[in-house]
């Protein structure tokens, strides 16, 4: 027993310390390089507004409707089709969750508001 709380107190230290280096790491590392290339990236304009990720929401739903189109049609498709069809749709699951959900629920704002100063 006293083996399994020796397991648990290295295993909280470790949650701790891996809890506070992602702190930092965002306050240090994760907001200066978005606001760096937040700058380079105005020529994807029609991406930084309300409805921009529907852009990038549509192409993958369309790719991942082609590469099944294609497996239907050809009866298989590549290891690397088959791959970008769950990247995509892993991409369009995790978006939803996170803004649908996470960002609710955690009372965070959207990157075009921290953009313009919203404390993140």
């Amino acid at each position: 027993m006293k083996r399994y709380s020796y397991v648990i107190e290295i295993w909280l230290i470790l949650f701790l310390a891996t809890a506070a280096l992602v702190a930092v790491a965002f306050a240090r590392i994760d907001l200066p390089t978005a606001s760096h290339f937040w700058r380079f990236g105005r020529f994807l304009h029609p991406l930084d507004k309300a409805l921009g990720s529907r852009i990038i929401l549509s192409i993958e739903s369309a790719l991942v409707v082609a590469l099944v189109l294609a497996r239907l049609v050809r009866g298989h498709i590549s290891r690397f089709g088959e791959t970008l069809a769950i990247a995509c749709l892993a991409s369009i699951c995790t978006y939803a969750i996170n803004s649908d959900v996470l960002k609710v629920f955690f009372g965070v704002p959207n990157p075009m508001t921290v953009m313009h100063g919203a404390r993140h």
